[in-house]
């Protein structure tokens, strides 16, 4: 198995199965419960854009604040998806322990 496939499960609550065929722009990203997704924009260490089945576009972004930490964002776009909001900040809540873990697993 990828180790950058098992790092992600350290972190994000979802089980990533399979990132095909690399993590590369193009690859599909297949989940244990059956969804996948699509890289549509990847710089190792910087950015990473996923587009979700639902047709959300998540956009990760990693910059180093200092020596030792990492500052960690996401942009999600559901413009053009089926998802929605339930309230306002309902996302920055469901990303907050997620989010935090990748920032505790990338300055280990």
């Amino acid at each position: 198995m990828n180790e950058s496939i098992k790092s992600w499960k350290i972190w994000w609550e979802g089980t990533l199965k399979r990132v095909n065929p690399d993590w590369q722009v193009g690859a599909t990203l297949e989940w244990e419960n059956g969804d996948e997704g699509k890289i549509l924009d990847f710089h190792p260490l910087k950015e990473l854009t996923i587009m979700g089945n639902l047709n959300e576009i998540s956009t990760w972004s990693f910059t180093a604040d200092r020596p030792g930490s990492t500052v960690v964002g996401i942009e999600v776009d559901l413009s053009n998806s089926l998802v929605r909001e339930t309230g306002p900040g309902a996302m920055e809540i469901e990303l907050q322990t997620p989010l935090s873990k990748l920032k505790e697993y990338i300055e280990s």
